[in-house]
């Protein structure tokens, strides 16, 4: 799935149409340099880069037996991949940033 509405709006969707509890470590997250520049000079940015619309990266869940051969095929086509949570049963999508579960005012780019 596209995150180019913010990776917590559109990851939202995704695990609540397919009924299961994402949790997901912000510290892992890629992030360019210039981002990471940014964040370390005013954390509270961290909301508007993971619900602001326009990365055009791509999400998506991968079983656990099936990772590896994911990531031969991702490396193969020279796509980056990066592992940034992890999926289980249950309902919610909590993003974890050094040790505290973020909130978000407004979870995804709205166009309205």
């Amino acid at each position: 799935m596209d995150i180019s509405d913010g990776l917590a709006g559109d990851l939202a969707k995704l695990i609540r149409v397919s009924n299961v509890h994402a949790e997901i470590d912000v510290g892992r997250v890629p992030l360019s340099d210039p981002v990471k520049t940014a964040l370390a000079a005013e954390p509270q940015l961290i909301d508007d880069i993971l619900t602001g619309g326009d990365d055009y990266e791509v999400v998506c869940t991968v079983p656990p037996d099936k990772v590896n051969a994911f990531r031969t095929t991702a490396v193969a086509a020279g796509v980056p991949v990066t592992d940034i949570g992890r999926v289980a049963e249950g309902a919610g999508t909590p993003f974890n940033w050094d040790g505290r579960v973020l909130t978000f005012e407004r979870p995804s780019f709205s166009h309205f």
